[in-house]
């Protein structure tokens, strides 16, 4: 509850930096650098500052247990996957870089081109993600089971709880990932009403940026939602696991889970 909260604070901070200025004789590259960059801005202000505000967190509520290191590099993990699978996102979502210039340029040669380079980069786009979220796992299993073994309470293994901690970093700066994620029909619609009140040339080509970064945004929402996903279901899964008694498969172990 403390670091969601406290999350909470740091994503309302983060969103307050999220601003960019317009400078004459920039391509459309530049533009798109120019607007990404400020997206980036609030998210990687928020969870580095909710890195100091949950180590303080746990800090508080673990002292001075030597468990308290392990769970903060969980909760630092959680955050810092959430990061690149957002990062990851961007590079194959928007226009600015390889990935969709190249299934810009399959179009010269036909829809077949472009359906092929398109499942293609879709299918490559998969890989990065899936690699952090299986070293996000397997670092916070092992960490948590450190923790649960210098617990005075001699709880054993914890590694689930190190999962779990990682899935509430990675969701404690949705606010302001959630937000990006929001901007994107707001500027869509945003260049409907520019188009249908027959508003000058260069409007329209601003909106179509912010259109253009609104696809991005999406997708590094759904990101950010499937990654914390799979680090939540792992939890449940395991405490359904010990309610109904199987234990034909051990899902303790870092490999069954990862």
């Amino acid at each position: 509850f403390y670091l969601a909260a406290g999350g909470i604070l740091c994503s309302i901070i983060g969103s307050s930096l999220v601003s960019t200025r317009e400078k004459a004789g920039q391509s459309d590259d530049q533009i798109q650098n120019s607007l990404l960059w400020a997206i980036r801005r609030g998210i990687f202000f928020a969870a580095g500052l909710n890195i100091l505000v949950g180590g303080l967190t746990i800090f508080l509520l673990f002292p001075p247990h030597p468990q308290a290191w392990p769970i903060f590099l969980c909760f630092v993990i959680g955050l810092v996957a959430g990061v690149l699978i957002g990062l990851s996102t961007e590079f194959f979502t928007a226009f600015t870089y390889p990935p969709t210039k190249n299934i810009a340029k399959a179009g010269a040669t036909g829809p077949a081109t472009v359906i092929i380079e398109g499942l293609y980069v879709g299918m490559i786009s998969s890989i990065f993600p899936v690699a952090i979220i299986v070293v996000s796992i397997i670092a916070c299993v092992l960490l948590g089971n450190l923790a649960g073994s210098q617990s005075q309470a001699e709880v054993g293994p914890a590694g689930v709880y190190g999962i779990a901690i990682a899935s509430v970093g990675m969701l404690s700066t949705l606010g302001v990932t959630l937000a990006t994620d929001a901007y994107g029909p707001v500027a869509d619609n945003a260049g409907g009403l520019a188009e249908m009140a027959h508003l000058p040339a260069e409007i329209r080509d601003r909106t179509d940026a912010l259109d253009a970064l609104g696809n991005t945004t999406a997708a590094t929402g759904k990101g950010f939602a499937i990654g914390s996903a799979v680090l939540t279901a792992l939890a449940l899964m395991n405490a359904y696991s010990r309610s109904a008694g199987i234990e034909e498969i051990n899902v303790i172990k870092a490999n069954v889970m990862a």
